[in-house]
């Protein structure tokens, strides 16, 4: 009764709904923050002009040499938005406008616990989930809590049969709180778009990627981001492989003269460097954890 969502119909979708960043569609369409969601703003404001990327060899053991990253910052954030992108942003260049990835092991990792915190409650403020689902939500962690608790009380006053039906019951709480958020009809309109989209990004044949670039030169750096929050990065590259010769603009590689790559080597290479980056910024030292749910992205 509160928390069924109302049918939605997949078409398929070339673009991403407008108003929505990477960050905020990926934790929209599987009603969970990934670190992925987070990591995604590293193209997207790329794409945007605010940074570049830059491989870098570093070495390993004294004797091998590993590729990393380094960022450099072009231009300030600008205003007005969302409080999780300030926080990242801000936290990334904290210390000047050039930073290598390697210097941010176990440092960052409270910088995205505050950043998911803060992309969590900028969706629930964008009006997609019903008021009152999103009040039972809440509560159900509170229900199954207590069902746990009651069950715990039956074992100390040997009623088995009450015990394992309370333990149940407070399972069931747990599982059925992210199911809980139903859509408003705005919800299921972005909702249908974003996965519309995502089984284009799934599925897309060259052919029509071919007419979309010439459409629009821009295409592959506006839709990247969003390919990263849907984990879909490396198959999204791979299918515009031999639509161009060089990376996009605010990628340098460091595999030939003058730290420029090919787009081979970019589809090859930048899928796996994100989850380095998602891998850092999420390590903490050993006495703090796991490092605020790095496993989670």
């Amino acid at each position: 009764r509160i928390g069924r969502d109302d049918p939605t119909i997949t078409m398929a979708e070339y673009y991403p709904p407008e108003g929505i960043s990477p960050s905020e569609a990926g934790a929209f369409l599987d009603d969970k923050v990934d670190n992925r969601d987070l990591i995604a703003l590293i193209p997207y404001w790329a794409s945007e002009g605010l940074l570049e990327i830059h491989e870098v060899k570093e070495k390993v053991l004294l004797v091998f040499s590993d590729s990393s990253f380094e960022f450099a910052k072009l231009k300030e954030l600008p205003a007005g938005r969302p409080t999780y992108e300030k926080v990242i942003f801000e936290g990334l260049f904290r210390d000047g406008d050039r930073v290598r990835l390697s210097t941010l092991k176990d440092k960052f990792y409270n910088t995205m616990n505050s950043a998911r915190t803060k992309l969590s409650k900028a969706v629930k403020e964008k009006a997609y989930y019903t008021p009152e689902s999103l009040r039972y939500k809440a509560w159900f962690p509170v229900f199954g809590a207590l069902s746990l608790a009651v069950g715990v009380g039956g074992v100390l006053i040997s009623q088995a049969y009450a015990a394992g039906g309370m333990f149940v019951v407070g399972v069931l709480f747990f599982l059925l709180q992210r199911p809980m958020l139903r859509r408003t009809r705005l919800g299921s309109q972005v909702y249908q778009k974003l996965r519309g989209f995502r089984e284009f990004v799934d599925k897309a044949d060259r052919l029509r990627l071919e007419r979309l670039l010439q459409e629009d030169a821009g295409y592959f750096e506006k839709t990247l981001p969003y390919a990263i929050a849907f984990g879909m990065a490396k198959a999204w590259s791979k299918k515009f492989d031999g639509m161009f010769t060089e990376p996009p603009s605010w990628y340098y590689g460091a595999s030939m003269h003058g730290g420029v790559s090919d787009f081979g080597h970019f589809a090859e290479n930048f899928s796996s460097g994100m989850k380095e980056v998602q891998s850092v910024f999420t390590s903490s030292p050993s006495s703090s954890g796991s490092g605020g749910g790095g496993s989670s992205g």
